[in-house]
């Protein structure tokens, strides 16, 4: 990775009498796209001597098991709606306490990053193990083949029926997936034609989920097989043919490309930078770990496109793996949602807000009340606990160049250990990141 930080060079000189401190750029790199470092890489000096290689181990491909492993969360069948939201929010706690135990943090965040752009909620699902099934889909898929990963979600059990393509056929195709696929999965807006939705609708059609039945079905009865011109490929009549015109459009790489340098190199990523990641991406035949490292490599390269407003759910992983808290799932799970970010239900198919928008009064509220109640359940023996000054608690929680002057001054005011976490947690540098 072509990346030497200063502190690299400057650890050398480092001795007993003054410890490596987290490295910066590892300490940014590990909250954009690595959950938040744990406790134990702080208190060993994260990346200070060897950066390079600190972030090599970042993105080691190597996952965790499947978290549900040996749980069936189907919905029994005379359910009235009870045992679904017992069920869900069972599944949906272990997957967020999978997310600050893990210690492959980047697979991990890709299977959170998919759930947000290839977009289902349980509300219309209905059946959390449809949403299981398609989180390890996530997991599992989304380091690999945009244009495979695609081809999974088209015929995936909670899109069939998030989207209505479960009940799409070939006398009366449903546009519903065929349009989000093209405006928000895969092109963007002004990429395509009303006719290229009509297309996708017809060549998609047949796939739907019997009763009773947990994996999708292609009913070739219900299915229109007439060729179709779609995105200027023609001969398109099945899912395969749609998600090959969709990797053969120009629009393709730059878009995806794009979505990922948002959340990794920042908000205002120029373009040069996008163009630069995209061409990587298309010439690796969409390999979303050729892009990936490509980012990072931007990254570390010293492109920043400025601070991430960290979404509610992100922050509470960061902080609890920082901390080592754990506290009471139902009570931070009622906070989450006060907050605005549940995973499983995001409001709609665009997924969650980003950035400022996360700025309203009743996220900053639910993150306070959570930050509370994390440094109410943070160990007795964590270091973000018995750091005295402002300084050594910035080292604590990995803040990358400390705190603001007036966070600084602010924490100075605090004695209770517990309010100057709670305040540091809440506070904007470490919201941001």
């Amino acid at each position: 990775m072509p990346y030497m930080a200063p502190s690299a060079q400057a650890s050398a000189q480092q001795t007993e009498e003054a410890p490596l401190r987290t490295n910066d750029l590892v300490a940014r790199l590990h909250r954009r796209i690595g959950l938040g470092l744990r406790s134990t890489a702080v208190a060993a000096g994260a990346g200070a001597a060897d950066p390079a290689a600190t972030i090599a181990n970042l993105l080691d491909p190597t996952r965790d098991p499947d978290p549900w492993d040996g749980t069936d969360y189907t919905v029994d069948p005379g359910d009235d709606g009870g045992g679904r939201r017992r069920l869900a929010r069972q599944a949906i706690t272990t997957w967020v306490d999978a997310l600050v135990a893990t210690d492959h943090a980047v697979p991990e965040w890709l299977g959170w990053f998919w759930h947000g752009h290839f977009v289902s909620a349980i509300t219309e699902v209905k059946n959390p193990q449809f949403m299981v099934d398609q989180i390890n889909l996530f997991r599992t898929t989304g380091r690999g083949g945009f244009d495979d990963l695609t081809r999974a979600v088209s015929v995936d059990a909670a899109m069939l029926l998030y989207l209505d393509g479960a009940g799409s056929n070939g006398e009366s195709p449903n546009e519903n997936y065929s349009r989000e696929l093209l405006e928000l999965f895969t092109l963007g807006h002004g990429t395509y034609t009303e006719a290229d939705v009509s297309a996708a609708a017809s060549a998609l059609s047949g796939w739907t989920l019997r009763r009773g039945s947990t994996e999708p079905q292609f009913v070739p009865r219900r299915h229109d097989d007439t060729p179709q011109q779609y995105l200027g490929s023609s001969g398109v009549s099945d899912v395969d043919g749609v998600v090959a015109a969709i990797a053969d459009h120009a629009a393709l790489a730059p878009f995806i490309a794009r979505k990922l340098a948002v959340e990794i190199v920042g908000p205002n990523v120029s373009d040069e930078v996008v163009d630069r990641c995209a061409a990587r991406f298309r010439a690796a035949d969409h390999s979303i770990e050729a892009l990936l490292a490509s980012l990072v490599d931007e990254v570390a390269a010293g492109q920043d496109g400025g601070a991430i407003v960290s979404s509610p759910l992100l922050w509470y992983v960061a902080a609890r793996r920082i901390t080592g808290a754990a506290p009471a799932a139902e009570a931070a799970f009622a906070e989450l949602r006060a907050a605005g970010q549940v995973p499983w239900l995001a409001p709609n198919v665009s997924g969650w807000p980003t950035g400022t928008a996360w700025g309203n009064a009743a996220t900053l509220v639910a993150r306070f009340n959570l930050a509370r109640m994390i440094a109410a359940s943070t160990p007795d023996d964590s270091a973000t606990l018995h750091a005295t000054d402002g300084p050594a608690l910035a080292e604590a929680l990995a803040v990358p160049g400390g705190w603001s002057a007036s966070t600084g001054q602010a924490l100075a005011l605090l004695d209770d250990p517990l309010d100057r976490l709670t305040l540091a947690l809440a506070s904007p540098d470490f919201v941001n990141c």
